[in-house]
């Protein structure tokens, strides 16, 4: 008789302010990394980031952000 597995559990955050430089989201690349981490070490599997709608203080785009969309 095979033996049953459990089912992977899934833990996506759904809305994340991960994005550094993007509306109130991680200060630096250095944040959002820790920010990752931590959430990967309290079980989170996956995160969704879309692009925030109003952010909430107008800022420049990082330099990476530039171009990413036609």
């Amino acid at each position: 008789m095979a033996q049953e597995t459990a089912p992977a559990k899934l833990l996506y955050d759904v809305h994340t302010h991960v994005l550094f430089d993007i509306d109130d989201g991680a200060a630096n690349e250095g944040m959002a990394l820790d920010m990752l981490r931590l959430a990967s070490e309290r079980g989170v599997t996956g995160v969704v980031q879309d692009e925030p709608l109003l952010p909430v203080e107008p800022r420049p785009r990082p330099r990476w952000w530039l171009g990413r969309r036609g």
